[in-house]
């Protein structure tokens, strides 16, 4: 499934990102990083791969190392000369040291007539560069451009190269061939490079970040220092959180760094260096890295807290492996837990503007994921993208779209949640695009879907209750936040945890571009009532409460108001993106109250198992106790059950 997860993203992403607005940048260093403002991206035409011949003793270096072609192309909205490019650090030339550069290879999405490929030498921080070698290209094709160099360059170590091939942009055309669905979660910092005059900054070298993934650039080197036998592991991916006893699922990538490609390895699992599971050869190894897809059991008796969750590569062809083994091992950090509580609601952060002719494109997208599941809180953040003059913008939401919206209008974040199929960058960015023609809505809710699904592997340490005073009379609205925590929530969600306590509006009436003069704005962001980010929990023990009053504008209307709070990791500009994830999230109208689990959605039809069971304040309990018990079904459905 995981594997059909990870199509689906790469497929709508590509159907959304030429509909997404943004605004011009600005930048002016020697690699100025650029926002998407530029750049359209398009599906490139199916091609065949083209098969390099290459000699006995070359290998292709590259972000990765096969012959496919990616199936997105990007393009520039002006017209001029520019370069594409991508630079080789360390992390790609490893055992090419020693070797020579004798072949450089490009893929096209469409013909660019005459190219010229260069080679630097390169210190991007210091914009120092030197160029090694060029070659004219007479004339390109669709699909990869092999051009052989007629002054080879030797692969230094300690040395950084940049390749890049010239092109002539046209408006509407997209050459650029980019990596994303052929590499996921291969994109590096500088894999998305252009010189050209694309910003306030001038002419000179943007970094587009990778949001597209990488330039299809690749070079063939002749030589290096590889070993008879050895074998890469790289991009370990987990849950975060697994209770003691449970499964656990795992990916990583593998492929073979060596002369030889062994017929036989051993894959270990571990936990904190104690094996956990063995796979012997679990795919026959190639020199392309693989993906390969596991599971393995927590111990039973695994103390609650951080672990290190890893796969470790110990014997090849039966041998354990004993040089360049620094690259043999890869993991993370993982939590195993104890108890945890029951999941209230997921937040849904839309990122919108009246000045956005594809903003109206994203609420049939969202009211069909709300109608597929009946735990979404939508809250709408409108900013000024493309344009200012949105009637509805806070500074509260500015703040927010600031710090997340890298995808441009309309966007959208599901529980700040990082998804690994979505590791298209360093940078990162957890938003997703939302503007989907009609045709593809029930597609795009069905991806959105799982990202929910997904972020759900979080487990919920909290609930979070609600209880709101109105008067009428003075317009002063008193809010009171509480709930309690399971034993360890510091450990897990962190002494530094936040609540956000959001006031929403529905019903505003205002003109859209792309829509009516009337059109009807819901969800919209009034004001955060605490911080913007989320303010200090007011913990006592195990339980807390945050208290606001506020006294409302004038212009809002309170019946159509709502307060929504969840619980969330805290956000500042150096915040590592899989780590702003909401453990929680509640709502409920201004002037009435919510309790967590008795208040939370009950069904008593259709058929499943039992996957999780609740005490009726939202605590997990591993068997049923006597009195009210809510059970979480394996079909989706929560149920209320009576335990005598």
């Amino acid at each position: 499934m995981r594997k059909t997860f990870f199509t689906l993203i790469a497929l709508l992403l590509s159907l959304t990102t030429v509909n997404a607005q943004m605004l011009t940048p600005d930048g002016s260093i020697t690699v100025t990083r650029q926002h998407t403002a530029v750049i359209n991206k398009h599906m490139a035409p199916a091609m065949g791969p083209n098969r390099i011949a290459m000699d006995a003793d070359e290998r292709i270096m590259g972000y990765y190392d096969s012959d496919e072609m990616g199936e997105n192309a990007l393009g520039l909205n002006g017209s001029g000369q520019f370069k594409a490019g991508v630079e080789f650090t360390k992390a790609q030339i490893g055992h090419f040291v020693g070797g020579q550069i004798t072949k450089v290879r490009f893929a096209l999405g469409e013909l660019i007539g005459a190219s010229k490929v260069s080679v630097y030498k390169v210190a991007l921080e210091s914009g120092e560069m030197t160029l090694m070698s060029e070659e004219a290209v007479a004339s390109t094709q669709k699909g990869w451009n092999d051009v052989t160099l007629t002054t080879p360059v030797a692969v230094e170590d300690g040395v950084d190269y940049l390749i890049c091939y010239d092109f002539t942009s046209v408006p509407g055309k997209y050459p650029l061939v980019v990596d994303q669905d052929v590499n996921p979660g291969g994109a590096v910092d500088g894999g998305c490079l252009m010189y050209g005059n694309l910003g306030e900054g001038g002419e000179g070298w943007y970094n587009f970040g990778t949001q597209y993934g990488n330039f299809c650039i690749q070079a063939v080197v002749k030589g290096g220092s590889f070993p008879d036998e050895d074998i890469t592991i790289s991009s370990f991916t987990s849950s975060k959180f697994v209770q003691a006893g449970q499964n656990i699922a795992y990916s990583y990538r593998i492929k073979n760094n060596g002369n030889n490609i062994p017929s036989a390895y051993t894959i270990d699992v571990m936990l904190d260096n104690n094996v956990i599971a063995t796979a012997e050869t679990p795919v026959a190894l190639t020199n392309s890295p693989q993906t390969v897809n596991g599971n393995a059991t927590i111990p039973a008796d695994a103390a609650s807290g951080k672990h290190t969750l890893a796969v470790k590569v110990t014997k090849i062809n039966g041998q354990a492996p004993t040089e360049y083994t620094e690259d043999d091992i890869a993991g993370m950090d993982v939590s195993v837990y104890a108890e945890s509580m029951l999941r209230q609601k997921n937040l849904v952060e839309q990122f919108t503007s009246t000045k956005c002719t594809y903003c109206p494109l994203a609420d049939p997208v969202l009211q069909k994921l709300s109608d597929m599941r009946g735990d979404i809180i939508i809250v709408a953040h409108h900013n000024k993208i493309p344009a200012a003059g949105d009637p509805m913008i806070c500074d509260d939401a500015l703040a927010i779209s600031d710090m997340f919206n890298m995808s441009g209008n309309p966007s959208g974040m599901f529980n700040r949640y990082y998804e690994p199929s979505m590791e298209l960058n360093a940078d990162q960015t957890l938003t997703l695009g939302l503007g989907y023609n009609s045709q593809y809505v029930d597609l795009a809710a069905e991806m959105l879907n799982q990202v929910v699904e997904n972020s759900n592997s979080v487990p919920a340490f909290a609930n979070i209750n609600i209880k709101t005073e109105y008067n009428e009379s003075t317009r002063e609205l008193s809010v009171e936040v509480y709930g309690s925590g399971v034993s360890e929530f510091k450990d897990y969600v962190g002494e530094d945890a936040a609540l956000s306590v959001f006031l929403t509006e529905d019903g505003i009436q205002a003109a859209q571009t792309g829509g009516s003069r009337d059109e009807i704005h819901d969800n919209v962001m009034r004001k955060a009532l605490s911080d913007a980010f989320g303010s200090a929990i007011n913990w006592d023990g195990n339980t807390y409460s945050n208290k606001y009053t506020i006294t409302l504008d004038s212009s809002w209307k309170p019946e159509n108001m709502h307060v929504v709070a969840f619980i969330n990791r805290p956000v500042t500009d150096n915040s590592a993106m899989d780590d702003v994830w909401i453990n929680n999230a509640e709502t409920c109208k201004l002037g009435e109250s919510i309790t967590a689990g008795i208040e939370a959605p009950i069904t008593d039809k259709g058929t499943g198992v039992e996957v999780e069971r609740y005490t009726v304040d939202g605590r997990k309990i591993s068997k049923p106790v006597k009195g009210l018990n809510i059970v979480k079904m394996s079909d989706g459905r929560t149920i209320k059950v009576i335990v005598k």
